[in-house]
């Protein structure tokens, strides 16, 4: 190999990364590409059964699409899981990318894209709106964060206003998720846990009502420490109350695909709409 052509080789290895760095898509483009991506994460399949875990609770939950390609996750009934709203909330979100073409929740991009990254990912970031607004939900914006690569989902940040306590509006609340890990399991593809952190998640009171709160959650956490979910939950409310911070991670295992909901899951075949 002659030197100009090995000096040629090199100069075009130092310039492939820059090369594979592709141009940002516009933002149409990237919710197109985040619901293909989503919608080949699950091709062929009807409906599955996920097994929640968050600290010492587990939870089950039944996602089944609909006839018109969107997806309905139930959770287990009357589970007494003390995560069981935040979960729920948290499926919904997760399912950002897969909603019905005429679902007024489905995803509408505002602004422009921007580089960024999250969860250890080089992302392109969109702000969204549901294509009926936000209604009196209190959500003033949801900014998605897809894979640069994948395009999988890889964090959802929500912003909603603060309440309004004491004739003042709070600071406003903000929940990020993070969908991590996203692996290959019974012929689909899925995050194998989500991370979700919240700030100002307690409305403002006075610094007396905090404390006496906090002194009350004191003596209750004794009656309750034989219980380790309580305790558990328990200890996360004691932490939001006197920092406003939440902090929760949920490992998530798929564990049936296109099978009857579990009998846990106590859901009728024609409830489930089969």
């Amino acid at each position: 190999m002659t030197r100009r052509f090995r000096g040629l080789t090199l100069a075009l290895l130092l310039a492939t990364p820059l090369a594979a760095h592709a141009q940002a898509p516009d933002a149409a483009t990237l919710v197109q590409r985040m619901r293909e991506r989503a919608a080949a994460n699950v091709a062929g399949v009807r409906s599955y059964t996920l097994a929640l875990t968050a600290g010492p609770t587990r939870t089950l939950a039944y996602v089944e699409r609909t006839p018109k390609g969107g997806w309905v996750p139930r959770l287990q009934p009357g589970d007494p899981s003390p995560v069981r709203t935040l979960l729920s909330n948290t499926l919904d979100l997760s399912d950002l990318a897969g909603t019905e073409a005429d679902d007024p929740d489905r995803p509408v991009p505002m602004g422009d894209v921007r580089e960024d990254t999250a969860a250890g990912r080089r992302v392109y970031a969109v702000a969204l709106r549901p294509a009926g607004g936000f209604g009196e939900s209190g959500v003033t914006s949801v900014v998605a964060m897809v894979d640069a690569e994948s395009y999988d989902l890889v964090r959802v940040v929500t912003t909603a206003r603060g309440q309004v306590k004491m004739g003042a509006a709070g600071p406003d609340m903000v929940v990020r998720m993070d969908l991590l890990n996203y692996r290959e399991r019974m012929g689909m593809r899925h995050p194998g846990g989500y991370h979700v952190q919240g700030w100002n998640v307690i409305p403002p009171m006075a610094p007396g009502t905090r404390a006496e709160m906090l002194r009350q959650m004191t003596a209750e956490r004794e009656r309750i420490a034989h219980d380790p979910a309580a305790l558990w939950m328990f200890d996360i409310g004691a932490r939001m109350l006197e920092t406003g911070v939440m902090d929760l991670t949920v490992s998530v295992e798929v564990v049936a695909v296109d099978q009857p909901p579990p009998p846990e899951m106590k859901i009728r075949l024609r409830d489930a709409g089969r």
